[in-house]
């Protein structure tokens, strides 16, 4: 059998003989790796979204406005529709989101995002705004338990005295869903 550098032994394999930093398939004999030695690894962390808003959006004084993110990178179970994440069946668990929003607003005024679970505020994130020389991104996160038809929405809070427009693109406004391998 060919190989490149040092002859294969039967000595049981070590950091040291792994010049790439990978082991790939393969590498590995076959009844080598057993359920017992990968308990805990791998899995599926599905669904996947990410997503961005396409277009700016508009936000109306002291009203929350539902984000909508109108063009999808990533969605592995079909889960994503423009503004709501639905948990498919079969897939409860622990989800991690992370959604910014930007938003250019005046001095002086207040901008909250909140997660929603199930068309209720689950975490909520305010900003007192005094400099109004740039436009203010705003993130939010949470881990947050998800069960089969569960959704998430995100909702921006402004108080300008009057209408704001939420910035479009990837860099300004997304939402990123995953579920978490426990």
């Amino acid at each position: 059998m060919p190989f490149i550098g040092n002859q294969p032994t039967s000595v049981p394999l070590t950091s040291s003989d792994i010049q790439d930093g990978t082991i790939q398939t393969a590498d590995i004999a076959d009844g080598a790796v057993t359920s017992v030695k990968t308990t805990g690894v791998g899995g599926a962390n599905t669904p996947t979204v990410s997503a961005y808003s396409a277009s700016n959006q508009t936000v109306a004084n002291v009203t929350w406005t539902q984000i909508t993110f109108g063009t999808e990178e990533v969605d592995s179970d079909n889960a994503f529709a423009s503004s709501t994440f639905t948990v498919p069946s079969g897939k409860d668990g622990k989800y991690l989101i992370i959604s910014m929003v930007k938003l250019g607003y005046e001095n002086n005024t207040a901008q909250k995002l909140s997660i929603y679970k199930n068309d209720s505020s689950y975490v909520e994130w305010s900003n007192f705004r005094n400099d109004s020389t740039m436009d203010a991104t705003q993130t939010i996160s949470a881990i947050i338990s998800l069960a089969a038809t569960d959704t998430i929405k995100i909702y921006n809070w402004q108080g300008t005295g009057g209408n704001e427009t939420i910035s479009a693109g990837t860099k300004s406004t997304r939402i990123d869903i995953t579920r978490l391998i426990t």
